[in-house]
């Protein structure tokens, strides 16, 4: 496999500058040596340099966000930094390699002493969650789903709990950081802090914020990823419930990976998803517009305006919301849950029908299908109707010339006249549509005289008499 370098030990190399670093460097990343080890990095000691076998690496899971393992595995091991040179680059010679070693150790001492860690509180999480304060890197830092100016409105959580909620960053320079992890004082356990996932610039830097962490006594996440659960106490992985008591009321609200639960009406933070599944106040909290998520294990019951469990809940889609199942209709036609406010029985159907579908008819004293009956006006103004059964018209309503073709109004105000369609009683007249009708003829007798299309398709001539047409009898 190829060699790859931590960042400290990359910077270490790059201020020695001499031939033996220059060629350490050049093997970074590049596939035309293979090597049965790589992921060096500096140790605790300054003669030491640590490593992880081939074979090793590729027993590591390959998950997102777990690009630390390498750099952090309990499987790597260490080597004295000569041998490792006698390993790497066996053609130079001992008096180089000792010059090198002692440069080594030296530069060593001072790149110890260049690490700067401090711990920051209120506006200035805010003001080191931006993006622009990052260092240049390919790491988790750098791609943070926070890091964005406007998610800066988001943090109101961080600045009015500075007793509880603070964060380590890593400078590297003015106002410029290669890593940051939250700093939670937790209240479940009692007294105990809890360095939060760590992001950095470069995954190997995250082993500097693990030896801090256990330099202050913190516990700290054993994965960096948002959904590892575990966390490291005295050097072994363990699950611990923890608990955060905070104040305030919040609009909005940050993306948090760890104590991702929030009671909204108690005011603290958990990591604990049993209190999530159970308490009907619980949200999580990991949207990066700054909303809550909800919890998809409660809903909104709209007919007993309450929370219920999901579990217990049916999703009406007549209502549109959801309710309890004991409260529901289950309507086979439908193949749906019904609110009983969304239902009426109908006398004539003998069945339930949804108050969408349906209309009353007081002529037949029921409930109807819509689709079954019409609207039927029972006054010329149009001020009294009824819903009548489609199969009645022409007995008792029907449609009146000139109304369209779906207005219909009661037989009794109605005549029929001479052309075969219904007029209001006291508006009709013999004289008048017999005028329309000569004037509806002529019209259809001029457009028949001016088209020889229609004329032909008619079989008339210009005078409007038939056309004579001699049949021929083709003996076969």
């Amino acid at each position: 496999m190829s060699i790859y370098l931590s960042s400290r030990l990359r910077n270490i190399l790059m201020k020695i500058g001499d031939n033996i670093s220059r060629f350490i460097l050049s093997l970074e990343d590049n596939h035309d040596y293979s090597f049965q080890f790589s992921f060096l990095d500096i140790t605790d000691d300054e003669s030491t340099i640590s490593f992880l076998q081939a074979n090793k690496y590729a027993e590591i899971p390959r998950e997102r966000g777990n690009g630390d393992a390498a750099w952090t595995s309990g499987a790597r091991n260490e080597i004295r930094i000569g041998r490792l040179i006698v390993k790497i680059a066996p053609f130079y010679k001992s008096y180089e390699i000792e010059a090198w070693v002692n440069a080594f150790k030296a530069e060593y001492k001072n790149a110890l002493k260049n690490i700067k860690f401090k711990v920051v509180e209120g506006y200035d999480i805010v003001k080191f969650y931006n993006g622009k304060r990052y260092a240049r890197g390919s790491g988790s830092l750098n791609k943070s789903c926070m890091r964005y100016d406007k998610c800066g409105e988001f943090m109101d959580l961080y600045t009015f709990n500075q007793d509880k909620i603070k964060m380590l960053i890593l400078l590297e320079g003015k106002d410029i950081i290669g890593g940051r992890a939250l700093l939670w004082k937790l209240d479940e356990p009692k007294d105990t802090w809890l360095l939060d996932r760590i992001y950095v610039k470069e995954d190997s830097d995250a082993i500097l914020f693990k030896k801090h962490a256990e330099k202050n006594g913190w516990l700290y996440k054993s994965q960096q990823t948002f959904d590892a659960v575990k966390v490291v106490k005295e050097r072994t992985e363990t699950y611990i419930d923890m608990r955060v008591d905070i104040k305030g009321d919040y609009k909005y609200f940050p993306y948090i990976d760890t104590l991702l639960f929030y009671n909204k009406k108690d005011k603290y933070l958990t990591n604990n998803e049993k209190e999530y599944d159970t308490i009907p106040h619980m949200v999580k909290l990991r949207e990066t517009s700054g909303s809550d998520s909800g919890n998809e294990n409660f809903v909104y019951d709209v007919l007993h305006k309450e929370i219920i469990n999901i579990e217990d809940a049916c999703f009406c889609f007549y209502g549109d919301g959801y309710t309890h199942k004991n409260n529901a209709f289950f309507i086979k036609e439908f193949d749906e849950f019904v609110l009983p406010s969304e239902l009426r029985y109908s006398t004539h159907h003998k069945r339930f029908l949804t108050n969408q579908s349906s209309v009353y008819s007081k002529n037949i004293g029921s409930f109807m299908m819509e689709s079954e009956v019409y609207l039927v006006y029972l006054s010329k103004d149009k001020k009294y109707f009824d819903y009548l059964l489609r199969s009645d018209r022409s007995k008792i309503y029907e449609r009146v010339a000139g109304m369209g073709s779906s207005t219909y109004f009661d037989i009794e105000l109605l005549v029929k006249g001479i052309d075969g369609q219904y007029y209001f009683k006291d508006e009709y007249d013999d004289n008048k549509v017999k005028e329309i009708m000569n004037f509806e003829r002529n019209a259809v007798d001029e457009v028949i005289k001016s088209s020889s299309m229609i004329r032909g398709v008619m079989g008339i001539d210009k005078r409007g008499k038939k056309k004579k047409y001699t049949l021929i009898n083709e003996e076969m």
